[in-house]
């Protein structure tokens, strides 16, 4: 069987690493027992160690750990964003980290951030599906 390729936004992969419930956290599971393969851009992983370090540094052990045993595929960030991008979304971290999506080509990009990412404006100008991690598990439980 053909794994599910998601790319994470940090939002997603801070969330399961801080907590053990919740659908983040699922994803993370999934990936550790194969059903699906992580992507990550080297943003993603600075993001979330900039954020751990400053608000949570006990879970930074952890994020090491994920790392090692999950071993997400890490892309180079793509710094030439498109022009639709950079109307749509006004945080220029956002802005390249769903160019290094849209070039990775997931079966889904996963985030929680409602603010800029999960507008409607966004999920339908993008050529990926833009969904919640709680969204993705519906899909995953029907797809299986």
């Amino acid at each position: 069987m053909k794994k599910t390729n998601v790319f994470l936004d940090s939002s997603v992969l801070l969330a399961g690493l801080v907590s053990t419930t919740g659908a983040s956290a699922e994803i993370l599971r999934l990936a550790e027992i194969g059903v699906v393969e992580l992507m990550v851009c080297d943003l993603v992983i600075d993001e979330v160690k900039r954020n751990l370090t400053k608000k949570l540094p006990e879970f930074l052990p952890y994020f090491y750990t994920a790392l090692e045993v999950l071993k997400p595929r890490i892309t180079q960030n793509q710094e030439t964003v498109d022009t639709v991008l950079t109307r749509l979304i006004p945080k220029k971290s956002d802005q390249i980290i769903i160019q290094t999506a849209l070039i990775s080509k997931p079966d889904y990009f996963i985030t929680l951030d409602k603010k800029h990412l999960l507008k409607p404006v966004v999920r339908t100008a993008v050529a990926m599906p833009v969904i919640t991690p709680s969204e993705f598990l519906g899909i995953i439980r029907f797809k299986n």
